[in-house]
């Protein structure tokens, strides 16, 4: 047979062979060294206790001016002068409108000669009754006659007293012709200028808004004041409830609670259509005059009595679908899951409600940082956040 015929088969058998010896060499090669991976570093904090803080439930709620006066003229006439700039700050007195004397001050002076008219009949009636006295002693005066001067003075006495009567009526509508501000505070825009018609007791020229104090009403739920009732009836809360307890209001500019206000006014009765009742808080204003009227604000509403504590920050707190919980650093450097049951937040801190010696402890070094880089049992480097444990937290 020709040797051409078995060339394709020897040339196959050499080419595995010497596949099967470099397959057989690489096997025999070493392992390369397994890298050890370095300890994640994480930062740690100390759970913060505090003896001072106090339920709270949020609500929302709007400011309004403590008294609200609507100016309008007690006489009619033109307007003769505006004394003030619209939305400015006026003090209770400020001169506000002039109106046009008209026939307000002729009528006046009117009344005075009256006054002095009747006033000088009564002194000559007064001579005549007292000469009429003297006379009837005598028996040179008739009944008749000393009778008609009787009745003349009684006559003029009543007409003095009406034309005095007139004089007062007359001087208080010249007094009605200067408008000035019966409260303090802010001041609304002009609804007319100089020159135009004001109708007596039915022309509005402007609105006060007295802010300092400033009130904020705000709607508590039925929920909410049920819980206060349990609270009264088991010890918990003092028997007047929310009425003159201390609010913390917010403004919407920062998250803050930094005003102080107390509870001055609630509705007797719920409101059937929203389920909850209006109540009322007065804080100062007078500072900075910061509020005004129809500001949205949160109120902060502290339910029952201060009580211990224990907080950690919001950013420790993490979730697995729905259980709450957090990472501790235990003695050997190792992560421990711990599941943890939230109370309310206290300023930047979450409080935690513990439920027995299983759950998070004081001494506990909480994860506040590094969290997406750990899991439970992993080691890590814990190392303390540059902030001090803190004592008391605001809320």
């Amino acid at each position: 047979m020709p040797l051409a015929k078995f060339m394709p088969t020897r040339i196959i058998a050499v080419a595995l062979s010497v596949i099967a010896s470099l397959f057989a060499a690489g096997c025999s090669r070493p392992k390369p060294d397994i890298v050890a991976v370095a300890e994640p570093e994480v930062i740690v904090e100390l759970p913060t206790v505090d003896d001072d803080v106090t339920d709270y439930e949020d609500f929302t709620g709007r400011t309004a001016a403590s008294k609200v006066v609507a100016i309008k003229a007690h006489v009619t006439g033109y307007l003769a002068a505006v004394r003030f700039k619209d939305g400015e700050l006026v003090h209770q007195g400020q001169a506000l409108f002039d109106i046009e004397p008209g026939l307000y001050v002729p009528e006046l002076e009117r009344a005075k000669a009256t006054v002095e008219q009747s006033t000088a009949r009564v002194t000559r009636l007064e001579r005549d009754f007292k000469r009429s006295q003297e006379l009837s002693e005598r028996g040179a005066i008739s009944q008749e006659d000393k009778d008609r001067v009787v009745g003349d003075l009684a006559e003029a006495r009543a007409a003095l007293k009406v034309s005095v009567k007139q004089q007062e009526l007359a001087q208080t509508n010249v007094d009605y012709l200067h408008i000035s501000a019966p409260i303090g505070g802010r001041i609304s825009t002009r609804n007319l200028d100089a020159g135009n018609l004001v109708k007596a007791d039915d022309t509005l020229l402007t609105t006060i808004y007295a802010t300092d104090p400033i009130y904020v009403y705000f709607d508590i739920d039925d929920r909410t004041e049920l819980r206060v009732k349990r609270l009264i009836a088991d010890g918990s809360m003092k028997a007047n409830g929310l009425a003159d307890r201390m609010v913390k209001i917010g403004l919407p500019d920062n998250e803050s609670y930094a005003l102080d206000a107390s509870i001055t006014f609630e509705e007797p009765q719920f409101n059937p259509g929203t389920g909850t009742k209006r109540f009322r808080a007065e804080l100062s204003n007078s500072k900075s005059g910061l509020l005004s009227p129809g500001l949205f604000v949160r109120v902060r509403v502290p339910i029952g009595q201060a009580k211990r504590a224990l907080l950690v920050p919001e950013e420790a707190i993490a979730t697995d679908q729905t259980q709450k919980y957090v990472f501790v650093v235990n003695d050997e450097n190792k992560v421990v899951y711990k599941p943890v049951v939230l109370g309310i937040q206290w300023g930047r801190f979450r409080v935690i409600e513990t439920t027995g010696k299983d759950s998070l402890q004081p001494t506990d070094r909480v994860i506040v940082s590094g969290l997406q880089r750990v899991r439970a049992g992993v080691k890590v480097q814990p190392k303390w956040s540059s902030a001090k444990p803190a004592t008391k937290v605001e809320s």
